[in-house]
């Protein structure tokens, strides 16, 4: 075991622990009363590093190089409830474990949930029962072309500013089945009430 104290925290302390081969690391160790230790960061033989609490980074933050890179972040140590950060040959994914995925505002209220059995999205809902679910008014900008033709089986809603298809103001429709596609308006500003 070799011991090296802190120099500006008195209070702190690290040292290479060697007592199980496998695990040899060097732990860092911190205290509040100045008598008992506790170990709250451990660089392992491997270069995997753990960390106790909070990590506090400014600027850039890389946990790892190469083509399976990865950061994870786990509930106690579970790997049911964890959420992992990856980059697998070129191709990066969030993947989450143990629930819902849910994306809170500052005062905590769930803004948008991610069901975890089956992938469906609620926004301003924590219980979607479709593969998107929202709770409130869906907004959306109107084209100066048509959009691309759906494809087989597909459909595509629009807002017309009169330059293609459908008058300025008018909401469009279109879909494809049996190899036809055909459109139509389902909305028509024209003809519609004064707000």
């Amino acid at each position: 075991m070799v011991q090296v104290a802190a120099v500006s925290k008195p209070k702190s302390v690290a040292f290479v622990d060697d007592t199980t081969a496998a695990d040899t690391g060097l732990g860092f160790y911190t205290s509040t009363n100045g008598t008992s230790i506790v170990e709250n960061m451990r660089l392992y033989h491997n270069g995997s590093l753990t960390v106790t609490g909070s990590i506090n980074a400014e600027g850039q933050f890389f946990y790892a190089t190469g083509n399976n890179a990865s950061m994870e972040v786990r509930d106690s140590g579970s790997l049911t409830q964890r959420v992992t950060l990856q980059n697998s040959n070129g191709a990066s994914s969030f993947n989450y474990y143990g629930g819902n995925l849910k994306f809170r505002d500052e005062a905590s209220t769930v803004a948008m949930t991610i069901e975890d059995s089956t992938g469906e999205i609620g926004i301003g809902t924590e219980s979607p029962s479709y593969p998107l679910q929202v709770n409130g008014g869906i907004s959306g900008f109107e084209k100066s072309a048509d959009p691309a033709e759906p494809a087989e089986g597909e459909f595509v809603i629009w807002m017309s500013d009169g330059t293609g298809k459908g008058d300025d103001g008018d909401v469009m429709i279109a879909s494809q089945a049996g190899g036809v596609t055909n459109y139509g308006t389902l909305f028509d500003h024209s003809a519609g009430a004064a707000w």
